[in-house]
């Protein structure tokens, strides 16, 4: 992120907007479909509300290099993708991360400057059941379908969909079912590998605390009988 105190003057090079193409928020200066013929009719606008403005000096787009990011530093922000190696704990096995669902530039991220804020990759207008209540940014899963980076999302209690979370009005290749609203919580999936629970099938359920030791060491569901410390139990 680049940040702005009061007084400060900086060039930003910027990126083209994506998905949908369709602008909420930013104080309703440019809402709508991005048009560049309606270019100095938002500055005229601007200018009116006493935003200050200074002409983009001319030069040859073509001196503009893309932006790139060297992989330690990707990983430090975004956690692995695509090619990665990831050693498991303290053992000898290593994972190859076969794929990544997520859009480079288009990442969900949730902090300060960073992009699931509102307008940006969380859609303005949605109602909550157009939303995602929870989204599980950038994991990396490991399964029986392979082993990839994607985001998850959660609604009502259930997973409801792996792959691109975000904003579809300015972000590319969002899942239909991932969209990230105002209201969706989010938990950093980042340098954190998720994988399905266990099912243990033979459970005496005699301590509540049963439940702690399970899932530390990753059982997710119990099947059994017991009514508590008893014999019969």
């Amino acid at each position: 992120a680049i940040r702005f105190e009061p007084g400060d003057t900086k060039t930003v090079t910027l990126v083209e907007i994506g998905g949908k193409k369709e602008i909420h928020g930013g104080s309703f200066m440019a809402n709508g479909k991005v048009d560049l013929n309606r270019a100095d009719e938002i500055i005229e606008r601007l200018q009116k509300a006493g935003f200050a403005n200074t002409p983009e000096p001319a030069g040859d787009m073509a001196h503009i290099e893309p932006h790139s990011m060297d992989r330690e530093a990707y990983m430090r922000m975004f956690g692995a993708t695509t090619g990665d190696l990831i050693r498991l704990g303290s053992t000898d096995l290593w994972v190859k991360v076969e794929r990544d669902l997520t859009s480079f530039g288009d990442e969900c991220t949730f902090g300060g400057g960073k992009t699931l804020r509102e307008g940006m990759g969380q859609a303005s207008g949605r109602c909550s059941d157009e939303v995602l209540d929870t989204v599980i940014t950038n994991a990396l899963i490991i399964d029986w379908t392979g082993i990839y980076v994607a985001d998850i999302g959660i609604k009502e209690g259930n997973i409801v969909g792996i792959g691109k979370a975000g904003n579809p009005d300015i972000m590319e290749g969002v899942s239909p079912n991932m969209i990230v609203g105002a209201g969706t919580d989010v938990i950093s999936g980042e340098r954190n590998i998720i994988t399905a629970g266990g099912v243990d099938t033979h459970i005496h359920f005699i301590a509540p605390e049963q439940v702690d030791e399970a899932l530390a060491s990753g059982i997710t569901t119990m099947l059994g009988g017991g009514t508590g410390p008893s014999t019969g139990t």
